[in-house]
């Protein structure tokens, strides 16, 4: 956790250095157990203007118990396929009632779906293929980062 904690104070001190007064965009493609010292670091760049956009997790569980993704002033994402429908992985909503679909998850506070199962994403791996697919609500994060940064300039 301090090595998290770290990374995200560089991220924080590099902003304020860098024309702090000017939003800025963050994303962290993933999650760890809930975690008081990564969430206050978490809303202290979010009091100092970075948009903080987070994976909402691919536990099936409950984003309360995720950091950064549980912490609420922040921008946590969900995935969703090629029709529409909640991944299955993707921490999410539900009140035991008219859900998307009726995972025992409950309390998550995700605040937008985004592109995350199957996506084309471009890779190094091989000398003969420039992309591959991926999935999981890290694709999301980075797809909804990259708006929110096209919308800040």
């Amino acid at each position: 956790m301090v090595e998290i904690v770290n990374a995200l104070d560089a991220v924080l001190s590099h902003h304020l250095n860098n024309n702090g007064n000017q939003a800025k965009v963050v994303c962290l493609p993933w999650v760890a157990t809930r975690n008081a010292f990564i969430d206050d670091k978490i809303l202290e760049m979010n009091a100092s203007n970075i948009v903080v956009v987070a994976a909402a997790g691919n536990n099936g569980d409950d984003v309360a118990n995720y950091s950064p993704a549980g912490v609420r002033q922040i921008i946590t994402v969900g995935a969703h396929d090629n029709q529409w429908g909640v991944g299955s992985f993707t921490n999410m909503p539900w009140d035991g009632s008219n859900a998307v679909t009726s995972y025992t998850n409950y309390g998550a506070e995700i605040d937008i779906f985004a592109a995350g199962v199957n996506v084309y994403a471009a890779t190094n791996n091989s000398d003969t293929s420039y992309t591959e697919t991926a999935t999981g609500t890290s694709v999301s994060a980075g797809i909804t980062a990259g708006v929110a940064a096209q919308y800040i300039a």
